[in-house]
């Protein structure tokens, strides 16, 4: 610009030389509009036709032709001459040339005619340059001159041509979309000028060639995939879709304009996934549910692929089939399930003992962890994990889980399961730490979709007890993995008990330690054995556990009378206890305790000495009645051992009379027993081994346990409610009754369903007691009671 500047002022003032128009157009015309256009027409470089000397020239009689006064300013007869003269350029010699060419060829001349235009747009914006810079105001509504070239060229060529043109690309775009090989540069100039036409904007472009193209693109995908849908599987239907979008993703950014990419996709994606979208994918031999029961993967995530697209938007329709599909597999297992149910109930109890129908019994939560496994992995290597699909898992499961499941609840299954898991003598126990513990994340996914959360919480806490004081968790670990896990799923109070409990163990461990030096140092003993885990007192190995009784199930007291040796050991830690702390009272819970019991009665087997007996206390205190005699009737074992309950003392006795391990001989017979029926030891029984456990009944969860569980889920379920309900009153002061429904079932609904009529029954015992009132004015309306 400062050159430019200087130039002017280095130029001689108009005053002294002044120019008549056509004399000075002649010169313009003849030195500079003429030779530059015989070299553009031969195709020759435009840069050499002037040396600088000419070209200073040329500008300076531009220059003088518009500032002079004397005789007028040319400026606006200059301008206008200009447009004249490349318009009778154009219409001389680009227009001809171009009708003479058809097809490809013509397109190939329409680019080198542009070109040569654009450079004589651009000698022109150089040599008339002070026409732009100084001498029109922005208000003229006179086009610079290079817009004015790119006009002219515009109406006297483009508009001449532009159907020809537009035939021609479409033509070529068509070949190359058969396969054929196409000029893409030559495709890519051609659509460029249909977006120079716009001058600055898309109209043109829009208007005179994509439209068309679209519509061109619509029509020859309804035709293909019209044909490829009847004619195709669906896995080949979707890789030639996807192979098509991709071409044309391709060609979009190889030589069309930016903004065509979107439009196209949208007609390709729309003709062919969305108009076949419903006949694909419920397609009889290939469709989506063939390929879920072939698990064929790769076609799957295709189909996530294609049908996630923005301008399909088809995975609604694709989760609504897997769901369907979901809830089918899922129901025939519980089916399954239910219907070996019912047929064991209908066999014959003796003809069930002899047929050993237990082991074609359908494992439920194997089935249903392995559904889970199978779509949760799909749902991850196909589906991204994208919303729709969990969505469409997490109401499936849902509907199948919570299904009546027969003569035990869902969540009793879960926590058997849990149970089993977690036991020593358990599927875990032939499982790794690392097994276990994916085991136990697969689980707890599954455990996500259950109502009834509060029922195997009760559940899974009677079993975590038996566990830990019978020692038979698989692993302190696996334990608390299964806590921590839970804790993530349904929070902190959902597994505060369970936590309780697994401290309680931790603190137990402390108070026998201290236990230990206390007799210790009473018996004025130097030291006990480390190597022993009890502590020694007059030849008893005694360990004992100290439970909060909340975080425990409740047990019931059934007053077991202690041999002399074990009553001396709990005496023994009662006084202990007493010097730690006067304000906690200690109750005694045998029917969870057991001992190891060294005999050298059963001698049939001269390898082994002396046996070891891991049984539970009652065991142990019935077999210690035979220290003191040799027989002993049903009705002197319950008068020794002090308990009311005959159920517990006829469990006990079974099973020291089992087949399996006969340590006692009885003379009757059957299942019950009388009270003078004579109990005698067994000193023929001949073991195998030198540690036998006998079988415990109190480490399975008996039926009185589980009535005794549901009673506490109901009473738990009530507290629960009543809870919410003022929860919910006390931050809203007043509340409609159908909207005090709907907000106190949002909040129990994570842990359990609860019915409206109960909440019903919760909000009227609240009203009597106080808690809050209906409104005067409306009964359906309640005030909280502060």
């Amino acid at each position: 610009r400062e050159r430019e500047r200087e130039r002017e002022r280095n130029m001689p003032k108009p005053e002294h030389a002044p120019i008549e128009l056509e004399e000075g157009w002649r010169f313009l015309q003849e030195h500079g509009l003429g030779p530059v256009e015989a070299c553009l027409d031969s195709q020759k470089d435009s840069r050499s036709v002037h040396k600088p000397a000419e070209w200073m020239k040329l500008y300076t009689t531009v220059y003088l032709m518009c500032t002079q006064k004397v005789p007028a300013g040319f400026k606006t007869q200059l301008y206008e001459k200009v447009g004249e003269a490349m318009n009778q350029f154009l219409m001389r010699k680009t227009l001809p040339a171009l009708r003479l060419q058809h097809d490809q060829f013509m397109l190939k001349e329409l680019v080198r005619r542009w070109e040569n235009h654009k450079n004589l747009v651009k000698w022109v914006t150089r040599v008339f340059g002070y026409l732009d810079r100084f001498k029109f105001k922005p208000d003229d509504n006179i086009l610079e001159l290079e817009k004015l070239g790119y006009k002219c060229f515009k109406d006297k060529v483009f508009d001449q041509m532009k159907g020809d043109i537009r035939n021609a690309t479409l033509a070529m775009i068509r070949r190359e979309r058969d396969g054929e090989k196409a000029d893409i540069s030559l495709l890519k100039s051609i659509v460029e000028i249909f977006v120079d036409m716009g001058m600055g904007q898309h109209v043109v472009y829009n208007d005179e060639l994509e439209n068309a193209l679209l519509m061109e693109t619509s029509a020859f995908y309804v035709k293909e995939s019209a044909r490829w849908a009847e004619e195709d599987t669906f896995p080949e239907f979707m890789k030639k879709a996807e192979r098509c979008i991709a071409d044309e993703s391709r060609r979009s950014l190889a030589y069309l304009d930016d903004q065509t990419e979107g439009k196209l996709m949208q007609v390709c994606e729309h003709e062919i996934l969305v108009a076949h979208q419903i006949r694909m994918l419920e397609k009889e031999s290939s469709g989506l549910v063939v390929l879920l029961d072939n698990d064929m993967r790769d076609d799957l995530a295709r189909l996530f692929r294609l049908y996630s697209r923005k301008n399909v938007n088809g995975l609604p329709r694709v989760a609504q089939i897997i769901r369907k599909y979901i809830e089918q597999q899922g129901v025939k297992i519980v089916e399954e399930h239910r219907n070996w149910i019912e047929s064991e109930e209908s066999v014959d109890p003796a003809v069930k003992a002899t047929s050993g129908s237990e082991s074609s019994r359908p494992d439920l939560l194997k089935s249903l962890l392995e559904l889970h496994d199978r779509f949760d992995e799909l749902g991850e290597v196909c589906f991204q994990r994208d919303p729709h699909f969990q969505r469409a898992m997490k109401e499936a499961f849902e509907f199948f889980v919570n299904q009546d499941m027969g003569k035990n609840s869902t969540a009793e299954l879960f926590a058997n399961h849990c149970d089993s898991l977690l036991n020593s003598t358990g599927i875990g126990s032939k499982m790794s730490d690392q097994e276990v513990d994916d085991s136990i994340e697969k689980f707890v996914k599954l455990f996500s979709y259950l109502q009834e959360k509060d029922v195997f919480q009760e559940f899974a806490r009677k079993q975590l007890a038996k566990r830990l004081l019978l020692d038979r968790s698989h692993s302190d670990d696996a334990e608390r993995s299964l806590i921590e896990k839970l804790k993530v799923s349904c929070g902190h109070h959902f597994v505060s008990k369970l936590n309780g409990m697994i401290q309680d163990m931790a603190l137990s461990k402390e108070h026998q330690s201290r236990f230990k030096d206390w007799v210790c140092k009473e018996s004025g003993a130097e030291g006990d054995d480390s190597s022993i885990p009890g502590v020694m007192i007059d030849g008893v190995d005694c360990t004992v556990r100290v439970l909060t009784t909340g975080y425990w199930p409740t047990y019931k007291d059934n007053n077991l009378r202690l041999p002399d040796e074990l009553q001396r050991c709990v005496l023994l830690f009662r006084e202990f206890y007493g010097t730690k702390t006067s304000q906690r009272i200690l109750r005694w819970v045998h029917s969870l305790s057991k001992g190891i019991v060294e005999t050298t009665a059963y001698v049939a087997n001269e390898k082994i000495p002396t046996l070891e007996l891991v049984v539970s206390v009652h065991q142990m205190c019935t077999l210690m009645l035979f220290n003191d005699c040799d027989k002993i009737t049903f009705a002197q074992v319950r008068e020794n051992l002090g308990i009311e309950d005959e159920e517990t003392i006829r469990q006990c006795i079974l099973s020291l009379v089992s087949k399996r391990f006969p340590l006692l001989l009885r003379s009757g017979k059957g299942k019950e027993f009388a009270p003078d029926e004579v109990l005698s030891l067994n000193t023929g029984f001949r073991p195998n081994k030198w540690r036998i456990m006998i079988p415990i009944p109190m480490a399975k969860i008996s039926e009185e346990e589980k009535e005794s569980a549901h009673q506490s889920v109901v009473e738990d379920r009530r507290h629960a409610i009543e809870a919410a309900i003022v929860r919910v009153m006390k931050k809203e002061k007043e509340l409609e009754h159908q909207r005090l429904i709907a907000e106190v079932s949002r909040l129990l609904i994570p842990f359990f369903n609860p019915e409206p009529r109960y909440i019903k029954n919760r909000i009227e015992d609240l009203i009597t007691r106080e808690y809050m009132e209906r409104d005067s004015d409306d009964q359906s309306r309640y005030r909280y009671v502060v």
